[in-house]
């Protein structure tokens, strides 16, 4: 219904045939209707007040049923029915939707919109209703966004530090440009960022104790924070139906059952990482809404600027519940991207020259800051960071994919076995786009080729400003399908697909150089004990065998990869804490990268990944030998002449690919034999460690050879 206000605010009493619903029910909802009809009133208000401010009866006129509009109709002029102007009755204008309706000590008026747009905005006309269809799938997809974000509790430490380099941004940007929100406030950003943590503290007490006395001065402006509507979040007026759930709900969780104590403990639990997280979300926010109130700034323009700081979740349009249904995040990224481009694209000074650092506000000049700072770190981590074995910078071995999202801080250190640990500190979503660039900038430097510098800076561009994000595929027609389903069916397509989120398999290829195990048998030392159990078990109750399928044969990681899809953050968590917790009991080292919330920042190069290498390089020199071989005479001299490297580096690939082979024929005899558990995994990580020596070597001789990139 947009904001139009209209009609009786209370129905008359006719009495009912049907069976009455209940009344407490009914008592509740009415309550919340009546409460959202005020404050849309309010927003009808305000929206008069411009209207007769700034009178243009060519946009918008304002009628009464005092002082109606007039319209066509039948009047008596001479005695004679002709057609002239008549009065229009309120129920007519009630009735049409050229009028946008509000109230005035209860008395309605009536604004005649002529500008279309606008019409659509204010009476929510334009707004796509969801269906059936939609309406089922935001469920779904609600479901999975808060299982990732409000009740997932290492998301509030990546979100906190992406959401105050954004709001730094912006705050900079909005003091500066001539339409700013915080114009002619001073050090805006400085005081937000020292009173950020007394702003939490002050958070906590509202949302968690109620309590907004502790500090009059802070506790004020939070209960004006939060009346003003300066908080994000999102509103959901209920059905009957979905009232009466709650409520069964709440009954159940106050009872003394077991299950009712159960709940309550559940909910006890969600509501503290959900609060939590709520407070990390809103910090800045509030942080910024105290100090331009302590500067005059109006209650209305602070609360402006307060939720749109980052991103304002109550803000959408058109398309906004249908892509929200089918994409996960994609209105947060739409916002994202509104907020980036006003602060980037809009000058401080627009009469200065180009070449004027005047022209520039202080959020485009920390663009350019961080593009230039992206290649000076990238050249910085590879002196300091040391070089591996095969004599490459421990910094290019970093994947781009976490390059691209998170600002890379080399330690120096190593862990037990001798493997690179490195921080992350998560960019801000949008801005991380400018290090992107900064990193093509620096790759061009160590000459990567072109073709592969372009697609990474694509693939990231399309990542950052599409609401639908990207997913990464060595086959172009593969990121195209992932990238397009919506977020419920991902896990599906991608288990079809045999490829995660950044492309990689989610179980073992087949090779068909010998019998291949039955998908149910792919299971690996990495791959949950229980689901290998369960996919064995399954297929052989369905006649399969090992090497022969039954009638259910699936993969244990695809089980993996769907439960940690469908449980979010929240599952991921709660595995990792259960796997250090089980490594604990067994005294087993535990690597900082294991540890649920250390993990998020504290990261360890992952010493397979030269295996991965060593197959891609070999793929790509196999084309070279396949040039070679397509070529004669001299023109396959001139060949050798130029590529001679390369056809010398693919015959040591070979070498190196048979004792792979080798290799990977024994360890399968030790996954298949009757050792034990213990015995297993410690034969299985000697042959591990034994590739990835092997692929060393490979790599150092690529080095050797004056290789870098294939």
């Amino acid at each position: 219904k947009g904001f139009n206000i209209k009609g009786r605010e209370s129905m008359k009493a006719m009495g009912r045939r049907s069976l009455a619903e209940s009344p407490l029910l009914h008592a509740i909802s009415d309550t919340t209707q009546a409460m959202i009809r005020a404050h849309k009133n309010e927003v009808g208000n305000t929206f008069l007040k411009l209207v007769e401010d700034n009178p243009n009866p060519s946009l918008w006129e304002v009628f009464t049923e005092n002082k109606p509009d007039k319209r066509r109709g039948e009047i008596t002029k001479d005695g004679k029915k002709v057609i002239g102007m008549v009065n229009m009755s309120a129920g007519e204008m009630k009735a049409s939707v050229d009028y946008f309706k509000t109230k005035i000590d209860g008395v309605e008026r009536y604004i005649k919109i002529k500008d279309p747009l606008l019409l659509l905005a204010m009476g929510n006309l334009g707004v796509e209703q969801s269906n059936v269809l939609t309406q089922t799938l935001g469920r779904a997809t609600r479901l999975l966004s808060a299982l990732s974000t409000t009740w997932n509790p290492e998301f509030m430490l990546s979100n906190i530090s992406r959401d105050l380099q954004t709001a730094i941004a912006n705050i900079l940007a909005e003091t500066q440009v001539a339409d700013g929100k915080a114009i002619n406030t001073k050090h805006l950003a400085t005081k937000m960022i020292k009173s950020l943590p007394h702003a939490m503290s002050i958070l906590k007490q509202g949302f968690r104790n109620n309590n907004f006395k502790s500090d009059d001065k802070w506790g004020a402006y939070l209960k004006e924070f939060l009346e003003s509507g300066a908080k994000t979040g999102w509103v959901n007026q209920k059905d009957i139906d979905g009232l009466a759930k709650d409520l069964k709900n709440t009954i159940a969780r106050a009872s003394n059952t077991k299950f009712g104590q159960a709940r309550k403990y559940a909910n006890n639990v969600a509501d503290f990482v959900r609060d939590y997280n709520d407070i990390v979300e809103n910090a800045a926010r509030f942080s910024v809404y105290y100090h331009v109130r302590e500067q005059c700034i109006s209650v209305k323009q602070a609360s402006s600027l307060s939720k749109n700081l980052t991103i304002n979740f109550n803000r959408k349009g058109e398309w906004g519940n249908t892509l929200n249904s089918l994409f996960m995040f994609a209105n947060a990224s739409i916002q994202g991207t509104a907020n980036m481009m006003r602060a980037l694209a809009t000058p401080k000074d627009r009469s200065k020259s180009m070449w004027d650092p005047e022209f520039y506000n202080l959020a485009q000049k920390l663009a350019l800051g961080s593009i230039i700072g992206t290649v000076a770190m990238a050249q910085m981590m590879r002196a300091f960071g040391g070089e591996d074995e095969d004599g490459v910078a421990y910094y290019d071995k970093i994947p781009d994919h976490i390059k691209a999202t998170n600002y890379v801080l080399l330690t120096g250190g190593v862990d037990a076995k001798g493997n690179a640990n490195y921080l992350t500190i998560p960019m801000p979503y949008g801005y991380n786009f400018l290090a992107n660039v900064g990193h093509a900038i620096d790759g061009a430097i160590q000459g990567k080729p072109a073709s592969t510098l372009a697609s990474n800076l694509t693939f990231a561009a399309v990542s950052t400003f599409s609401p639908f994000g990207a997913q990464e595929s060595h086959e172009i027609i593969n990121t195209v399908v992932k990238t397009a389903t919506p977020t419920v069916g991902k896990p599906l397509v991608e288990m079809g697909l045999n490829e995660n989120f950044y492309g990689r398999n989610i179980y073992p290829r087949k090779y068909s150089y010998s019998a291949s195990r039955t998908d149910a048998n792919l299971g690996t030392a990495y791959t949950w004990e229980w689901a290998k159990g369960l996919t064995e078990w399954l297929n052989t109750a369905t006649g399969g065998t090992e090497f022969r399928s039954g009638g259910i044969d699936v993969a244990p990681q695809s089980i993996e990869h769907v439960l940690k899809f469908m449980g979010g953050g929240v599952t991921q968590f709660a595995l990792r804490l259960q796997n250090a917790a089980s490594k604990a009991m067994q005294g087993k080292d535990i690597g900082k990268h294991e540890i649920p919330f250390l993990r998020r920042f504290f990261r360890t190069l992952n010493p397979k990944q030269a295996i991965t290498n060593f197959y891609h390089d070999k793929d790509e020199l196999a084309k070279y030998k396949a040039d070679y071989k397509s070529l004669h005479g001299v023109k396959r001299v001139a060949y050798v002449r130029v590529n001679k490297a390369q056809l010398q580096l693919d015959k040591f690939a070979l070498l190196i690919d048979k004792r792979l082979r080798s290799l990977n024929r024994k360890k399968r005899a030790i996954e298949n034999s009757q050792l034990s558990k213990v015995d297993k995994d410690r034969k299985l990580e000697i042959i591990s460690d034994k590739k990835i020596e092997l692929t060393l070597k490979f790599s150092k001789r690529k080095q050797e050879l004056g290789i870098k990139y294939l």
